[in-house]
Parts: structure tokens; C-alpha cells; sequence
């Protein structure tokens, strides 16, 4: 019995140094690890000034200069960081009741589009009054707009539902002209289909649609439809539809998809899915600074950088919800990082310390 008694003991005690060897160097250290590295330990999140926009239906955002605008199911808010804030919508513009799921800053102008076949189009504002465009009217290829992307060219494209890409024509070196805008279509290269997204890429237009993504060369002549590349499942693409872009690597772009993350690789391309750590799909927003990328998809805001995907951000941590609509980011003076979120029930910024 003293016998079974020490060898009863002596495995309980050789059991207990396993365990505590185990949790020195392997379990003490990767808590330590992600506690360090924890997005929510160096996150604040803020309200936004205005109360109407902390409960609203927020679909998108812009930054331009000190200013910020939102496309909301109030109408369109716009504010400046020293606290000025003003609503339009159908009392005091020609703002339809609607949401607007795209609004960009072109110059010192805003430029708001709207999904209405009949009293859709774009919208701008000069800082004083709006003027209203529309498809009926103006010769624009459709009135279901999705995208609305401002270029370092001075050049303002926007997307349609169905039918293309509209550019701008307004003003040419300062002087109107009559043709307002000008189509880009299929029969100019661009992949059949829904436009989704577009992005600014110099000389070219990154273009997300249901059916691949496509780099337009904006400087080719129309009948040189070679210029143009295009990715899709047909040729090795790991995704179908592209409902986000941001510039990403070397001349490149990080593309969300209804499959996962899409990142350059070399002349190929890879994804990462849930597998990887993805929270859900698909992602519909973007935001990228420098090596870092922030999602937004409908289950919350996560961050992809050096090859990890964070923890989640969401409505536990102080989101007014976990849908993710739109997102907007800058980098401050002080290195931090500030986002601009709108949610399905809400805003509310984020900032981020390195």
C-alpha cells in the first residue's frame, strides 16, 4: 500500500511539473502575445458630434480636407472637424428620400449618387446650393449609381448598377463643354455587369463588378480595348464579385470579394478566408494605410496586417452594430489612426493608437 501511495504521488507531482512547464513557456507567453497585440486595448471609440448620426442608417462616408460627409437615411451630413455640422435632405435640397450608398469630394465640390431608376443619378454641392443630374435628363447611362471614385487627374468616375461607368466632362480646363459625361462600357474593354467599386489608380480605374475585377487604362483610346486587364474565376481569380478596393502593395490593390480577402501575389493573386481567421464574408468595405488594411464586413471591423488578421471589433466593443456599411480612415499627427464608421444602426469613430 506505501508502495501504490508514493507512486500514486509521484505521478500526481510528475503531472503537475508537465502542467506547469506547459504553461510557462507555451500558454503564460501567447497570452502575453495577444494581450499585447490586443486591437482593443489601443482602440477608443468615440461618438460622433452630431446625435442624429449616432442611431441613423449610415451607407457612406468621405473625407476631404477639414471636412467629413456622410450619406445617411436622413439625408447627407456634413461637418468640419471645428464642430460645424449641417443636414441636407428633402426640406432644403433636391436630395430624394433615399439612402446614398456612395459620396466623394471632387475639388471643392461633394458629389452624392443615389440607387433610383426614376429620380436617381448624382448630386453635387459647391458649398452653397445643389444641382441635381439624373439620367433622364443629362446623358448618363443610368440612374442606379453604386460608386462614386474622385482621381489624383481631377477626374470624376461613376459607377452604375447595370450599365457601365460614367466620367465627368463637366469642365475642361475651366471651361464648360457639352458633353457632361462620357460612357465607358463593354465595348470599351470594361467586364459586363454590376459596377460595385472602383478605385484610383493613377493612369488606371480599379473596377470591382459581379462578374471579376478589371484595370482600365484611362489613357487608351477606345478601340484599343488590349490596354485593359481583367480577373476573373475563368482565368484563375479566386472570387467572383468585388464589392471593395483600396490600394495596396506595389501598384496593386487588396480586393474584398463574396469569398474572403484577395492580396497581390506576385502576378497572381491569393485569399484568405475564414479558415485563415476572417470573421465572415462578404466584405463590402476597405480602407487601407500603408501595410495595414481594415475590413468591414456585417459581422464587425477587423484589421489584416503582417500576415495576421486581428481579433474582431463590433458591438460588444462599443459599435452601435455589427454590420459594417461604409468606412473611411486617415492617419493623424500623432501616428494614431482614426476611422470613420457607419453601421446599419449608427456612427462612430475609431482611433487607433500604433
Amino acid at each position: 500500500m506505501i508502495q501504490k501511495f508514493f507512486a500514486g504521488n509521484l505521478r500526481s507531482i510528475s503531472t503537475i511539473k508537465k502542467f506547469l512547464v506547459i504553461f510557462l513557456f507555451v500558454i503564460f507567453p501567447l497570452v502575453s502575445l495577444l494581450a499585447q497585440n490586443s486591437l482593443s486595448q489601443k482602440m477608443k471609440i468615440v461618438f460622433p458630434q452630431d446625435p442624429d448620426l449616432m442611431e441613423c442608417r449610415v451607407s457612406s462616408v468621405a473625407l476631404g480636407g477639414n471636412y467629413t460627409a456622410w450619406g445617411t437615411s436622413k439625408g447627407v451630413l456634413i461637418e468640419t472637424e471645428g464642430g460645424y455640422a449641417k443636414w441636407y435632405n428633402q426640406s432644403n435640397s433636391p436630395l430624394p428620400v433615399m439612402e446614398f450608398p456612395t459620396i466623394a469630394f471632387y475639388g471643392p465640390e461633394i458629389w452624392v449618387g443615389c440607387r433610383d431608376q426614376n429620380l436617381g443619378g448624382v448630386f453635387k454641392f459647391d458649398g452653397t446650393s445643389w444641382t441635381a443630374f439624373n439620367s433622364k435628363r443629362y446623358s448618363m447611362l443610368a440612374g442606379m449609381v453604386n460608386c462614386l471614385v474622385a482621381d489624383k487627374m481631377n477626374r470624376l468616375w461613376i459607377g452604375f448598377q447595370d450599365y457601365g461607368i460614367n466620367r465627368y466632362m463637366g469642365w475642361s480646363y475651366g471651361k464648360p463643354i457639352s458633353e457632361l459625361f462620357k460612357g465607358l462600357k463593354v465595348k470599351h474593354g470594361l467586364i459586363s455587369g454590376t459596377v460595385y467599386c472602383m478605385a484610383d489608380g493613377g493612369r488606371y480605374l480599379w473596377v470591382g463588378t459581379n462578374r471579376g475585377l478589371a484595370k482600365m487604362d484611362t489613357w487608351a483610346e477606345e478601340e484599343e480595348i488590349d490596354h485593359h486587364k481583367h480577373w476573373n474565376l475563368e482565368n484563375g481569380f479566386p472570387a467572383e464579385s468585388v464589392f471593395s478596393i483600396a490600394p495596396y502593395g506595389n501598384d496593386s490593390v487588396a480586393v474584398g470579394t463574396d469569398l474572403g480577402l484577395i492580396l497581390p501575389d506576385g502576378d497572381k493573386w491569393k485569399i484568405l478566408k475564414k479558415k485563415d481567421g476572417l470573421i465572415s464574408i462578404p466584405i463590402k468595405s476597405l480602407v487601407s494605410e500603408g501595410n495595414r488594411l481594415w475590413l468591414g464586413t456585417n459581422r464587425g471591423l477587423q484589421c489584416y496586417e503582417n500576415g495576421k488578421l486581428s481579433e474582431v471589433i463590433d458591438s460588444t466593443k462599443g459599435l452601435p452594430s455589427d454590420g459594417i456599411q461604409c468606412l473611411a480612415g486617415t492617419t493623424q499627427s500623432d501616428g494614431s489612426t482614426k476611422l470613420f464608421v457607419g453601421t446599419n444602426r449608427g456612427a462612430r469613430i475609431v482611433i487607433f493608437n500604433r
